[in-house]
């Protein structure tokens, strides 16, 4: 049961419930399909309360949640009141199990409305899904000198991001340990990995904040709340990083590796065959450098 402290919430419409209702319970006296819904993401949205409505529901068999999605129809969709819609319904997983079957049993489709659409974790497993994931694998096996295997590189380029990511927080007397360490030391590590220079930081920054903001409602928000200028605010800004990738192939003058990095960029493993992932990827990388 919940605690008094679970139930102190301010806008609470169900304040007149003892304090002794379980979250499920409260879920089911909601006034409409909508409120619970609301209800849902509000403690979603809340450290405290996620953590505690995350545990019971795990305890529930099957652990599944069904709930009214405010989610905009996906592009393509029939526009003809008489045309077959979508169910307005998600379905919240919260047991392991639950959420393993879910992933192997059903179709990744709803990625694909992040970016392009043609990246591997909007594809269901499959020959074209396998040999992408294959050539990216492949790809990103490969490390560059004084370094004599990956684990060493990406060890050292960890150690020198974190190191750099630390130098203003340690002058600060506070500091956000998301915003200004772990998403700084990230940026360098990225920027280190594939060569760019700290001119392109804030790009890279922006690029990032957006592209993760696009994958978050994509993948769970847009269920919650309405937010169309998202998608189109991320895939603008990473129009912006694949401009400046652009223009560092153009200054290294290399009309192969080119062709080849944006084969890469498109996830076109078909037209890359005639080289070694490894030795281009190098080659890639050392554009910028």
């Amino acid at each position: 049961m919940r605690s008094p402290q679970d139930c102190a919430r301010g806008n609470d419409h169900k304040a007149e419930l003892a304090c002794s209702v379980s979250y499920l319970e409260e879920l089911q006296a909601a006034p409409s399909e909508a409120a619970r819904s609301e209800l849902a993401f509000s403690w979603l949205c809340d450290d405290t309360h996620r953590t505690a409505f995350c545990a019971e529901m795990q305890t529930k068999k099957p652990s599944i949640l069904r709930l009214r999605s405010c989610a905009l129809p996906e592009p393509g969709t029939p526009s003809d009141p008489r045309a077959p819609q979508p169910e307005p319904w998600v379905y919240l997983l919260f047991g392991r199990s639950t959420i393993e079957t879910a992933l192997t049993t059903f179709s990744n489709a709803v990625y694909r409305g992040i970016g392009s659409g043609s990246f591997v974790l909007g594809m269901d497993l499959g020959c074209e899904h396998n040999a992408k994931r294959k050539y990216l694998i492949d790809a990103f096996k490969t490390h560059s000198p004084p370094f004599k295997s990956l684990e060493d590189e990406i060890h050292m380029l960890a150690i020198g991001s974190c190191q750099h990511a630390m130098v203003w927080p340690m002058k600060s007397e506070t500091f956000d340990l998301v915003t200004d360490v772990a998403e700084q030391a990230t940026l360098r590590f990225i920027a280190a990995y594939f060569g760019f220079s700290d001119g392109d930081h804030v790009l890279l920054q922006e690029t990032l904040r957006a592209g993760f903001e696009s994958m978050i409602l994509q993948m769970f928000a847009r269920h919650f709340v309405n937010a169309p200028l998202v998608p189109a605010i991320g895939k603008t800004a990473m129009g912006k990083l694949t401009d400046r990738i652009a223009e560092l192939l153009r200054e290294a003058s290399d009309v192969t590796l080119i062709n080849e990095v944006f084969a890469i960029i498109d996830l076109d493993p078909g037209s890359c065959r005639t080289h070694r992932p490894g030795e281009r990827h190098r080659q890639a990388r050392a554009v910028a450098r």
